[in-house]
């Protein structure tokens, strides 16, 4: 009998913030249906963002188009202008001859998409509005409907006992931790959800990797430093932001064979990631497992984790999160299967 724990399946979404226009907007936007005319967006401060639109004149002839443009709310828009006159290798400013192309807005629908509306003086650009969405973000800068996206690093302490771990908050508000002390291991899934500017509520389930379960809610603070947080049990919860969260993720990258490596670092298993994302391997224990790493949004470093585990039992559903390390060349991956949580490190061989 398959053990399913549905809690894994609750994908919600919350999107609690309209969006304005903040610097995680900046980087490089384009329509893929027309591919080789796009915006480069420059997020100067709260009120000025210059947008840069290369294109092309009617005579087919590249035309590079700027707006200095007004932050309101949404939307960024402006006079547009084009400049001609300046020759290459001189670069003489006193030859540029700005020109006043016409206006442009460009409003933004959430972090991945917005729409370009643009009006030219000249009749023969005419108006319209153009679909766009990101291509490219800026390193480091992260752009997520949710403030709160992300993964992080820190303590869980409970009842006195501490451990360090890391917690993976997706953007449709899944939740999956990993602790370890040097008592125990924990591994909690569950949701998390915005309750306010900077707070948050969540509640999950929490799995002993010598097995047992028991249900936990919390709540907290947060902002672009830390997390900090309380939950059921006399628990805290103080983490910081995981940098490589926002170099973003592909199954090809996560592609390899690994050794499966448990809280104390013993060798437990191994396993074999295919480009796809599809998994399979054995444990120590005879088991054998198959499944798949899914990566929901390739702009952030994290990974959705199922498999289906058998030859040791009853079959069983492990599901759980990976955040791939690339320096390490390793995958952290907290899941559980219903009863025991699973706490490993996947290093690549």
């Amino acid at each position: 009998m398959k053990r399913i724990l549905t809690l894994f399946l609750l994908f919600v979404s919350f999107n609690v913030f309209a969006i304005e226009i903040n610097s995680r907007l900046s980087g490089i936007w384009y329509n893929a249906d027309q591919s080789g005319h796009g915006l480069n967006v420059a997020v100067l401060d709260e009120n000025i963002t210059i947008v840069y639109w290369y294109v092309y004149h009617v005579d087919g002839t590249p035309m590079f188009l700027i707006t200095v443009g007004q932050n309101l709310g949404d939307r960024i828009t402006g006079v547009t202008y084009y400049n001609t006159g300046m020759q290459f290798g001189d670069f003489n400013p006193a030859d540029i001859q700005e020109t006043e192309w016409g206006t442009s807005t460009l409003i933004f629908n959430d972090c991945h998409s917005a729409s370009l509306q643009y009006s030219a003086n000249d009749p023969a650009y005419g108006s319209g509005t153009i679909p766009m969405q990101r291509l490219a973000s800026v390193a480091r800068l992260k752009c997520s409907d949710s403030p709160l996206h992300g993964t992080y690093f820190g303590t869980w302490a409970d009842s006195g006992e501490v451990g360090y771990g890391i917690a993976t908050l997706f953007e449709d508000g899944y939740m999956v931790f990993g602790a370890a002390s040097d008592a125990s291991g924990e591994v909690g899934v569950g949701e998390w959800w915005v309750t306010g500017s900077n707070s948050f509520a969540f509640t999950a389930t929490s799995y002993s990797v010598a097995g047992g379960w028991v249900d936990i809610t919390g709540n907290g603070n947060f902002n672009e430093d830390a997390v900090t947080a309380s939950y059921s049990g006399n628990g805290e919860w103080v983490s910081t932001p995981v940098p490589s969260f926002q170099h973003g993720l592909t199954t090809s990258k996560l592609a390899g064979a690994y050794d499966i490596q448990d809280v104390d670092g013993a060798i437990v298993g191994s396993l074999t990631v295919q480009n796809d994302g599809s998994v399979s391997g054995t444990t120590s224990l005879g088991c054998s497992f198959a499944g798949a790493f899914y990566v929901p949004n390739t702009s952030f470093n994290q990974a959705y984790l199922e498999l289906d585990v058998t030859n040791c039992g009853d079959t069983v559903i492990v599901v759980g999160s990976g955040v791939y390390n690339n320096p390490q060349r390793a995958i952290a991956v907290a899941a559980a299967d219903g009863w025991y949580g699973y706490v490993w490190k996947l290093q690549l061989k």
